[in-house]
């Protein structure tokens, strides 16, 4: 898909969002500034949670309440995936809320196989490419 904002990839975050169920795992990559905060606030809004979503680049993780809790982490620290497995993320993934990591693939092979993967990457000004896939379908 191509969003011509920040308004169209929040809302296309939140249709990802309205889909969700417990144990949900969504893996983003994309590069610095290309919008994955602006579409995990979206998938944020789907899932019912008020506070304001910022991007937990300092604390790793950042949780939030709402219809499912959301553990949104931001691996753009970690110089590996062994730093992803010592910091045992391991129940947050397999709980009953949705974790949302931004910098996915710095988790390398520790993501489960069930992840939606969304890649974006920018096409030009405000356009973005953006695909998202789990196991081998498109949403």
């Amino acid at each position: 898909m191509i969003t011509q904002s920040a308004s169209q990839t929040r809302g296309l975050g939140r249709a990802l969002g309205d889909t969700l169920a417990p144990g949900d795992v969504v893996a983003i990559t994309g590069p610095l500034g290309v919008g994955k905060t602006v579409f995990v606030q979206g998938l944020a809004e789907a899932l019912g949670v008020n506070d304001a979503v910022t991007s937990p680049t300092f604390t790793i993780i950042n949780e939030y309440s709402g219809r499912l809790p959301l553990h949104h982490l931001d691996l753009y620290r970690l110089k590996s995936s062994d730093e992803f497995v010592w910091l045992d993320f391991e129940e947050k993934l397999n709980g009953t809320g949705v974790s949302v990591i931004e910098w996915g693939e710095r988790a390398g092979k520790e993501l489960p196989e069930r992840a939606f993967r969304v890649a974006m990457e920018f096409i030009d000004g405000e356009q973005r490419s953006i695909t998202i896939i789990r196991a081998g379908s498109r949403f």
